[in-house]
């Protein structure tokens, strides 16, 4: 219970994980979703073998990874970990409890994708290029989530997070949780040797740098038995300075933004979308960065009445029972079946791309629809669309 008080609170200071808390990103529920899990794995796994079997903890367990892996691919990596770790200690229902429910979402991905499209894994097949990252010699690719590390939870932190895994991994404690951030850095690292087009981002290793957290507190443990309280109180005190040193450097630096705030002109659309449209009127959204679903929640509209761009490597217009393919004409297709009530025009964004420069122009030739404008900013456009 000490070390979970001490890794949260680390947690709660740490500044990338509070950039992704302010903004409305995957991340941070599959973290929850994902720390979840692995809190029902643990009294799984630990629970003596001649305990009545309970389905309790697996359930929960099965239940939490198969919504993780909803969120982000980094998720169906525990799926195997946990399972082939419950099977070692002969834990079988149990282990296809949590493999079978957390394994329903990527069997269905894989089939459904396959169907669809002729391959399990598109976007994988898609964005895996054989010459990305061709600047980088073997060692700087294995070496880039470790400096990612380093950037994520501080240089500091880092290297006694790693010093104190390596030496949990010595002394043969906490070898699920050694095993879990094994296999999520080495899944990692492969994206970079197999070359993808996704540079790796702190937000990619935040996750495992979570896990990380609590071997600062083991290796604090194994310096005091030492009997260095005195070293143990020096790095303390720099750890603790670390904390601010960082937050001072993105200060400076200002990018990422420190604690970036919704633009204004993205908090004025989405108050006068929650004044001005009605309910059961659908809305359809271009794209306005990563603000699109902080304008939509700030709205109020109703999920199932509202379209957005849906960005490369397959860009066209998502609903929420539809997908128009922007190269099958989706557009004209999305504008004249769905005839949604308003459209959020980003002006120079990517409805104006689609529409040969000028949305606004050339709308009447992509659909038969009357339009009018009714609101305008230089960073949005609202229109009325009428039968």
């Amino acid at each position: 219970r000490k070390i979970a008080f001490y890794s949260g609170l680390f947690l709660s200071l740490l500044y990338y994980h509070i950039l992704y808390s302010t903004q409305t990103m995957n991340d941070t529920i599959f973290i929850f979703l994902s720390v979840l899990s692995l809190l029902f794995f643990f009294r799984t796994y630990k629970a003596g073998n001649k305990e009545t079997v309970s389905f309790h903890n697996p359930l929960i367990c099965g239940i939490s990874l198969f919504l993780a892996g909803m969120t982000r691919v980094e998720g169906w990596i525990l799926i195997p970990v946990m399972f082939f770790a419950l099977l070692y200690k002969k834990k079988y229902a149990e282990a296809f409890i949590i493999g079978g429910i957390s394994s329903l979402f990527p069997l269905f991905w894989f089939a459904g994708n396959y169907y669809a499209l002729g391959s399990i894994l598109p976007l994988a097949d898609i964005n895996i290029k054989s010459g990305a990252f061709e600047n980088y010699n073997l060692a700087e690719k294995i070496l880039i989530y470790p400096y990612m590390f380093l950037k994520t939870l501080t240089p500091l932190a880092a290297l006694l997070a790693f010093a104190g895994c390596l030496i949990s991994t010595v002394k043969k404690k906490n070898i699920m949780l050694v095993l879990f951030i094994i296999a999520e850095i080495a899944f990692l690292t492969l994206t970079v040797l197999k070359g993808t087009n996704a540079f790796p981002k702190p937000r990619y290793c935040l996750f495992t740098g979570i896990l990380l957290i609590p071997f600062i507190s083991e290796l604090f443990e194994e310096i005091e038995k030492r009997g260095k309280k005195l070293f143990k109180k020096i790095v303390l005190f720099l750890l603790i300075l670390s904390i601010p040193a960082t937050y001072v450097y993105f200060f400076n630096r200002k990018i990422p933004p420190f604690f970036p705030k919704m633009p204004g002109y993205a908090v004025q659309t989405g108050k006068w979308m929650k004044k001005n449209i009605m309910p059961g009127e659908k809305v359809f959204l271009d794209s306005f960065n990563w603000w699109n679903s902080n304008i939509a929640v700030r709205s109020g509209v109703d999920p199932y009445n509202l379209a957005r761009i849906y960005a490369d490597p397959f860009p066209g217009i998502i609903t929420a029972e539809k997908f128009y393919l922007k190269d099958e004409n989706g557009l004209r297709r999305y504008l004249t079946e769905e005839k949604p009530d308003y459209i959020i025009l980003k002006p120079g964004g990517t409805l104006d791309k689609w529409a040969r420069g000028n949305f606004l122009k050339n709308i009447v030739m992509i659909a038969p629809l009357k339009y009018s404008v009714i609101y305008r900013t230089t960073e949005v456009v609202i229109i009325k669309v009428q039968e």
